[in-house]
């Protein structure tokens, strides 16, 4: 990755180690991946649920509901906030969430753009659950995991996510 800025005086950063860049003040910024979290949520006929995104980046193509990780917060704390916020879905709504697998993807912002490690779950929805898309989600979609068009997802963690989904629903496991 590449960092332009030091985002604590403004001045132009020199990259100094693999993911340690430093300014002319000597400030140090690492440019670790950040944290954020995503879920796949199953429904009693085997669909997927998936978000398509209302705001750049990447308007209009689907992602998984969920975001980033706020400070001081767990991936598992993360994940129900996201669904609260992203859906309006309460945990008696949906079976506990389930690690699934993780997953380095790219979201551009600001003229640079960030390694994100996402977490990945999934979930059954409890019968006769409606989703309603809040926040930053323009709509929720249901879609057979086998139809689903890769080149439609938001970034490579997700289509990691999905591929990792349909291996696990293919072998038949516990899902």
């Amino acid at each position: 990755m590449d960092m332009n800025f030091c985002r604590r005086c403004g001045e132009t950063l020199v990259s100094t180690q693999a993911n340690e860049f430093s300014c002319k003040n000597q400030h140090t910024i690492f440019a670790n991946s950040t944290p954020s979290t995503g879920i796949f949520f199953l429904q009693n006929d085997g669909k997927v649920v998936l978000a398509r995104r209302a705001f750049e980046p990447r308007k209009g193509m689907l992602d998984t509901i969920g975001g980033f990780i706020e400070p001081e917060e767990t991936a598992e704390q993360a994940i129900q906030r996201e669904i609260k916020e992203e859906t309006g879905l309460t945990p008696e709504q949906y079976s506990t969430p389930t690690f699934l697998c993780t997953a380095i993807g790219h979201y551009p912002y600001g003229g640079e753009t960030y390694p994100v490690l996402t977490t990945f779950f999934w979930s059954h929805l409890q019968p006769g659950v409606r989703i309603i898309a809040n926040d930053d989600v323009a709509e929720v979609i249901t879609q057979d995991i086998n139809m689903i068009n890769l080149n439609e997802l938001h970034d490579i963690d997700v289509r990691k996510g999905i591929l990792e989904l349909s291996t696990m629903l293919r072998k038949g496991l516990s899902v």
